[in-house]
């Protein structure tokens, strides 16, 4: 019976013990601050240890999609897209401090969220924690080495005479695709009622010729005409960007081999 006793009251006193730590522990508790809750649009495990890059392209992979490892294999392959960046000075792989940071997409949900991608691998320019230049697939515009340089400059420096892709998004004929696209105030993915009233609004409202009905046209031509009127007459959310696209048609190309420095 005592035995029993002792037992009965070791137990209680656990049990109280316990109660007052989770009471203590209530009190003490604090939310966290509002920085805190803001998720960052990457999550690099090298981030604490290397600095990033401010102005980086992101390259964000799938494991699960055929596409995105098909694409990763070609741009990889000896003699490719990679390769070549690489000759001309690009640093390239998954520390945040390269020009073109290549992660999985769990490393980059908020990012993720922001792109809604239609299919991987999802490509975009990010300054700090903004976007501030995206690529889509299947609107002519192949991924390689030009559409890297294009993300990280905001210039167009391929060639002339390179054959296009054939479209995969929808498209009425009114306005040639592109898939190098600016963003609008800051969102890399607007909806499209966004995107009309943006093109009417006051600054590239006068741009816009009297022969166009925008609002008959499909989504992606919307963006392209954006992105045409923004390098032809500047504006939009990085004023910074569109001056240096004004001088998209020097003659000298920064992808030349005496440009090793390229993207620093």
């Amino acid at each position: 019976m005592n035995t029993i006793m002792a037992l009965v009251t070791i137990t209680t006193c656990c049990l109280l013990a316990d109660e007052q730590a989770v009471k203590q522990g209530s009190a003490g508790a604090k939310f966290p601050s509002a920085a805190a809750q803001k998720a960052p649009l990457l999550v690099t495990p090298s981030a604490s240890a290397t600095k990033p890059r401010k102005t980086r392209v992101v390259l964000i992979t799938d494991p699960d999609s055929d596409r995105s490892t098909s694409e990763l294999e070609r741009l990889s392959r000896p003699g490719g897209d990679f390769e070549q960046l690489r000759g001309r000075g690009w640093k390239i792989g998954p520390g945040p401090e390269n020009h073109l940071q290549i992660i999985d997409r769990q490393q980059a949900a908020a990012l993720v969220t922001k792109l809604a991608p239609r299919e991987f691998p999802a490509v975009a320019c990010i300054e700090g924690e903004e976007i501030v230049r995206s690529f889509r697939a299947g609107c002519t515009t192949p991924l390689d080495m030009w559409t890297f340089g294009w993300l990280h400059k905001g210039i167009d420096e391929r060639p002339p005479g390179v054959v296009p892709e054939a479209a995969r998004v929808e498209t009425t004929g009114h306005f040639p695709l592109r898939g190098n696209h600016w963003t609008i105030d800051g969102d890399a993915n607007p909806p499209r009622a966004i995107v009309i009233s943006h093109l009417h609004g006051g600054f590239h409202g006068g741009q816009l010729s009297s022969t166009w009905e925008i609002e008959k046209w499909s989504y992606e031509e919307l963006r392209s005409v954006h992105d045409y009127l923004h390098e032809r007459y500047g504006g939009g959310v990085s004023h910074a960007s569109s001056s240096r696209s004004r001088s998209s048609n020097r003659s000298t190309s920064q992808f030349s081999a005496g440009r090793k420095t390229l993207g620093h």
